[in-house]
């Protein structure tokens, strides 16, 4: 995407402005066929928020009238995110807005909330928003207004202004901001016939509608690719290698895309394509990701396939074996700190063992392993609830560790290979709420000279 808009602001120098509107539902009634013929271009007012239901009222009415009369169109969608997990919701909800129609003009994120920018986030959120429409084949833009622009946007990432396409709002007889922009939106007090009232005007310098085509953006494509008659096949199938916490999912082979998932160590990949050191693990009928190669490898053949369901991914949100932010820690002697917005589990080793080992069980959050204050006191407590500890690992297992003067790690087994190692699930004091780790039994099971390997604790129902 950088790639286009710097194309574009390449071009904009040659390119004739344009002259245009924004619209929303507070404009009512309007007669496009007066429209016509003094605007080159509309931009519509898609909704605001993350529900479906704020979808604006007229956008289905507005789109409608612009396609049927040949009036190039764009979006723009109000957000009122104040962290990027918010901003990715209205992202997924203006997706289901957009389905099925095309956009000869960008797709505008809207920012202009006092809250959203009291809370540090806007740049985080600008990057998520468009990351989710970039990923679905938009081009994504952003509305601003220049004093926001320059004191919350340029002062934390200068390179958001030459990355997206910028609309840049400022009522004044020239556009300040110093910067080349694609877009100035230099009167709300506008006059346009078929509009009663006031409208935004606007001046754009980009050929936006040709770039579209050209770049097969927004459903633009100058000719639209034919559906596979079959499946892409698979090149082969791989397995992430070791990564701590994780692997960055991105929108194309590079670390210039944007993140648009993770992946652990021990998932299993299907690979579509290679390039330049990167790997695609989507059809191209699927929303682009790719994975640096170099964290990808051979899967290791299990020992003991039988019914084992190993867990590689963070427990799904509501999955009652586990803690929320709501609820606090394991136990009352463990509180525990707060995860990230949107996980499922504290970030508390003693709390996720023993919530992954009761949830393999199957018979309750507190079966076993009831409030034991420390993950060094899991081998005794286990011991004396009547389970059986080894030094020999077996899937399910939780495997413990002591550590003078701390509180020790637990993890459970949720692989054994043939050479001996082992993959683990696992979650950290004050560190990620989950991840994955591939152990070998040298060093203490990989833990360190200053832990001591205690135990495996063998899972009863494996």
């Amino acid at each position: 995407m950088r790639t286009f808009i710097f194309f574009a602001l390449v071009v904009a120098a040659l390119a004739l402005t344009r002259k245009g509107i924004d619209i929303s539902v507070w404009q009512g009634n309007v007669n496009f066929d007066k429209v016509k013929g003094n605007v080159d271009f509309v931009i519509l007012r898609a909704g605001y928020g993350r529900e479906s239901y704020q979808k604006d009222k007229n956008f289905e009415t507005y789109y409608s009238a612009c396609k049927a009369r040949g009036i190039p169109v764009g979006v723009y969608h109000y957000s009122y995110a104040t962290d990027p997990a918010d901003a990715k919701k209205e992202a997924n909800t203006v997706l289901g807005w957009l389905k099925g129609k095309s956009f000869e003009y960008p797709i505008y994120y809207d920012v202009e909330e006092r809250n959203t920018f009291n809370s540090g986030n806007t740049v985080a959120n600008i990057k998520a928003f468009c990351g989710v429409l970039e990923a679905n084949g938009y081009w994504c833009g952003l509305y601003i207004s220049r004093s926001p622009m320059q004191t919350y946007v340029d002062r934390k990432d200068s390179s958001i202004k030459s990355r997206y396409a910028l609309w840049l709002a400022e009522y004044s007889s020239k556009c300040n901001y110093g910067s080349s922009i694609g877009m100035w939106q230099y009167k709300s007090t506008g006059s346009v016939p078929g509009i009663s009232g006031n409208v935004d005007m606007d001046y754009c310098y980009v050929d936006y509608p040709s770039l579209m085509k050209k770049y097969c953006k927004n459903n633009m494509c100058s000719s639209k690719p034919q559906p596979p008659t079959t499946d892409e096949k698979v090149l082969r199938t791989q397995c992430v290698a070791y990564v701590s916490p994780y692997l960055n999912v991105r929108s194309g082979p590079s670390t210039g895309y944007t993140i648009v998932g993770q992946k652990y160590t021990g998932n299993q990949l299907s690979i579509y394509e290679d390039k330049n050191g990167w790997v695609r693990i989507s059809k191209k009928t699927e929303s682009a990701k790719w994975v640096s190669a170099t964290y990808v490898e051979n899967c290791p053949k299990p020992v003991t396939p039988g019914k084992f369901v190993k867990r590689t991914t963070i427990p799904e949100y509501g999955n009652k074996y586990y803690n929320t932010k709501s609820n606090g820690g394991y136990s009352t002697a463990i509180v525990g700190s707060p995860t990230r917005a949107g996980l499922n589990v504290l970030s508390n080793c003693v709390g996720y063992a023993a919530g992954r080992f009761n949830e393999i069980i199957g018979a309750g959050k507190f079966k076993y392993l009831n409030y034991p204050p420390n993950a060094g006191d899991f081998c005794a407590r286990a011991r004396s609830e009547g389970l059986t500890t080894s030094s020999t690992p077996s899937l399910g297992a939780i495997i413990s560790w002591t550590k003078s003067g701390a509180a020790g790690h637990v993890a459970v087994v949720e692989e054994i290979y043939s050479d001996g190692s082992i993959l683990t699930s696992e979650s950290g004091w004050n560190s990620d709420a989950f991840w994955t780790k591939r152990r070998y039994s040298g060093n203490n099971w990989g833990a360190g000279s200053s832990y001591r390997f205690s135990c495996f604790i063998k899972n009863p129902a494996v």
